[in-house]
């Protein structure tokens, strides 16, 4: 073997070294987000009210729901034992809590009985009954031994706009177990304990209006 062909064995082999390095360095795209929403669950309780002449069923409506600063982007929270609060990095909600929430409560209310009428923040007409809504988590715990469950906790206040009358409010807390600590089972068990709180809420409601009779 030759000197030339040394050289030329020896330039190509730092060439390629050279790419390699070069390959190594460049930035690598990260994975797109996986986005996740609430499941629209048709599981709206028939509650009914009897009408009776002069008892006609309610108009409610809703107003937009507030949070804590956390529960108005799009991330996906979990807290840990010594609870900080932590997003998933590759995994968002498609909208941030408070305006899914809405949107969930909005419609499981309308598949209901309780009210001739359910209206959404951005309409413009009055219901004789406001609900005003405060989302106080929306997360999944995680505690010692990668043990986790789903923590949604609500405070309403229902407000009757015809007799006046003081608000009555009920807080809502749900805590539905997790299955693991990822993304798709913090979603799994977020949609669950969702589901109960609007449950919940029904069967508060009902109570609230057969009270004001």
């Amino acid at each position: 073997m030759n000197l030339k062909m040394i050289s030329r064995i020896y330039l190509l082999s730092g060439m390629m070294l050279m790419v390699t390095v070069v390959c190594g360095c460049m930035p690598h795209p990260e994975p797109a987000p996986l986005v996740y929403t609430l499941a629209d669950e048709e599981k709206a309780s028939e509650t009914s009210q009897t009408s009776r002449p002069g008892n006609e069923k309610p108009v409610l409506k809703l107003m937009q729901i507030r949070g804590a600063a956390p529960f108005t982007s799009a991330d996906i929270l979990y807290r840990d034992r010594n609870y900080g609060i932590n997003s998933y990095a590759y995994s968002r909600w498609s909208d941030a809590p408070v305006t899914m929430l809405e949107g969930f409560l909005l419609a499981f209310l309308e598949r209901g009985s309780l009210f001739s009428s359910v209206l959404p923040p951005s309409s413009a007409a009055s219901g004789g009954l406001i609900l005003e809504s405060l989302l106080q988590d929306f997360s999944l715990h995680i505690s010692a031994g990668k043990h986790a469950h789903a923590e949604v906790k609500v405070i309403f206040y229902l407000i009757d706009t015809h007799k006046g009358r003081l608000p009555a409010s009920k807080e809502i807390a749900v805590s539905v177990p997790a299955a693991g600590t990822d993304a798709d089972h913090a979603v799994s068990a977020i949609n669950s304990a969702v589901l109960k709180v609007a449950q919940e809420l029904q069967t508060w409601l009902a109570a609230e209006i057969e009270r004001r009779r």
